[in-house]
C-alpha cells in the first residue's frame, strides 16, 4: 500500500510571520479604500497607518479571518501608493499581503496577479539579492503549485532557496522553509527521492536553529515517513515514525492521545512489512494509552483491540508450517488444538476479539455492523482454530443474521 503525504505549504510572510500564500484584488480597485482616501493624510500620518494596517494584517490573518485581512491589505495597499508611490518595496509588500489574503480566500488568479506585480515592483526597487524577494516567490510558487504548473513552482521555490542561503546561510529557518516546500512538490510528482533528502536537511536545520520540538519539525518528519512509505522503504519509515512518537511524547506527554495515534501508524508500517510481533508490541502500547484516556464503551477502542487481536492472529498463522497449512487445507476435519507454538498467540488474540465484539453489540448496530461482522467472521474462524467448533457455529449464525 502506497501513502501520500498530505499537501500543506507552510510559508513566510514579509515580516518573518508564518502564513499561507494567498489572493489579490486589482490595485484599482476603489470599492474598499473611499474611508482611508477621505482622510487626506500627510507623510508622517499615512507612515504610521500604514504601520498599523501592516501590523493588524498578519494578527487578522493569523485568526483565520481572511476576508477582514484582504480588507485590511487593500487599505494598506492605497495608503502605500499615496505615501510611497506605486513602486515601492512597502507597497509591494502590501501587495503580497494583498496576494496572501487572496489565496487563503481562494480567488488564485486575484492571488497570482498581486503576488506577480509585487514581483515586478521588488525587483526594479530592491537589489537582485535581496532576500525580501524570496517572501513574494515562496507564496508565488505555492499559487504555481496550486494551478499544477509545477515547473514554474520548482523555479519560484528554488530561486526564493538560493536567496535565503545567500543572505542567512544554509542553517537559517527559512532556509528549512524553502527546502520544506521543495520537499512537498517533489512528493506531488512522487519524486520520493528528491522529497525526502529535502525534509532530511530542512528538519536538520529547523532542529538546529528552532529547537528539537518546534511544530515544524513534528510536521515535517511526518511528510518524510509517507515519503518513504510512498517509495516502499519500509524501514526508513518505521524509523521515521518512531522518531514522531518519541517528538509528540516529549512534546505532549507519553499518554497523550497523539501518542496513540501515532503508534497506530506504526503498527501499520509493520504490519504491511509483515514484522507482527513489532506491530503487536506498536499496537499493545496504542491500546494501554486508549485504555487510559477512552471510555470502556467507546468503539475507537473495540477497533484498537481488534487490530492488536487480528496481528497476533495473523502471527500464530504465520508461524504455521506451509506443509502443515497445506494438510489443513485440505482435510475436512479441523484440529482440535492448535500447534503449540501458536497456542499463546491466539489466547492473546481471542479476548481481544470478544471485548472489541462486546463494545460494538452495545453500539449503534447501524453505524458498525460491517465492523461486526469483520470482528465475527475472524472470531468464528479463531473458534474454529482452537477446536471450538460449537462457538465457531454460533459466531457463524450471528453473522449470516446481520450480513446484509
Amino acid at each position: 500500500m502506497k501513502f501520500l503525504s498530505s499537501i500543506c505549504l507552510a510559508l513566510l510572510a514579509l515580516s518573518g510571520n508564518c502564513l499561507g500564500a494567498t489572493h489579490y484584488l486589482s490595485p484599482s480597485d476603489d470599492k474598499l479604500s473611499g474611508e482611508i482616501r477621505a482622510l487626506s493624510p500627510i507623510d508622517k500620518e499615512g507612515e504610521i497607518i500604514w504601520a498599523l494596517l501592516t501590523e493588524q494584517f498578519t494578527s487578522v490573518y493569523e485568526q483565520g479571518d481572511y476576508l477582514q485581512a484582504k480588507t485590511i491589505a487593500a487599505q494598506a495597499w492605497n495608503i502605500a501608493k499615496q505615501v510611497y508611490g506605486p513602486q515601492h518595496s512597502n507597497s509591494a509588500d502590501s501587495l503580497t499581503k494583498l496576494g496572501i489574503a487572496y489565496q487563503a480566500l481562494g480567488d488564485r488568479q486575484a492571488a497570482k496577479g498581486a503576488l506577480l506585480d509585487a514581483l515586478a515592483i521588488l525587483r526594479r526597487t530592491l537589489s537582485p539579492d535581496d532576500p525580501d524577494l524570496a517572501v513574494t516567490l515562496t507564496n508565488l510558487g505555492n499559487i504555481y503549485f496550486e494551478a499544477g504548473e509545477f515547473a514554474k513552482s520548482e523555479q519560484a521555490h528554488r530561486q526564493a532557496l538560493q536567496l535565503r542561503r545567500h543572505a542567512f546561510g544554509e542553517m537559517d529557518s527559512s532556509v528549512a522553509q524553502s527546502l520544506f516546500n521543495l520537499g512537498v512538490l517533489y512528493d506531488q510528482q512522487t519524486d520520493f527521492a528528491h522529497a525526502a533528502d529535502c525534509y532530511q536537511r530542512a528538519i536538520a536545520i529547523w532542529a538546529a536553529s528552532l529547537g528539537p520540538q518546534h511544530p515544524y519539525i513534528g510536521r515535517a518528519l511526518q511528510h518524510l515517513t509517507y515519503s518513504y512509505l510512498a517509495a516502499e522503504r519500509f524501514d526508513a519509515a518505521s524509523q521515521t515514525q518512531q522518531r514522531i512518537i518519541d517528538y509528540i511524547k516529549a512534546t505532549h506527554g507519553a499518554r497523550h492521545q497523539e501518542v496513540a495515534k501515532s503508534l497506530i501508524d506504526l503498527g501499520a508500517i509493520y504490519v504491511e512489512q509483515g514484522n507482527y510481533q513489532r506491530a503487536g508490541r506498536a499496537y499493545h502500547e496504542a491500546l494501554n494509552i486508549a485504555e487510559a484516556i477512552l471510555t470502556p464503551e467507546d468503539p475507537q477502542l473495540a477497533l484498537l483491540l481488534y487490530t492488536l487481536g487480528n496481528v497476533y492472529h495473523l502471527q500464530a498463522r504465520g508461524q504455521t508450517s506451509p506443509v502443515a497449512l497445506h494438510a489443513e487445507q485440505n482435510s475436512n476435519t479441523s484440529q482440535d488444538k492448535p500447534p503449540a507454538d501458536n497456542q499463546q498467540l491466539y489466547n492473546q488474540a481471542l479476548p481481544l476479539y470478544e471485548r472489541a465484539l462486546a463494545i460494538l453489540d452495545h453500539a449503534s448496530a447501524q453505524d458498525f455492523a460491517s465492523t461486526r461482522q469483520v470482528i465475527l467472521s475472524e472470531l468464528s474462524l479463531l473458534y474454529s482454530e482452537l477446536g471450538e467448533n460449537g462457538k465457531a457455529r454460533a459466531a457463524q449464525l450471528r453473522l449470516s443474521v446481520i450480513a446484509p
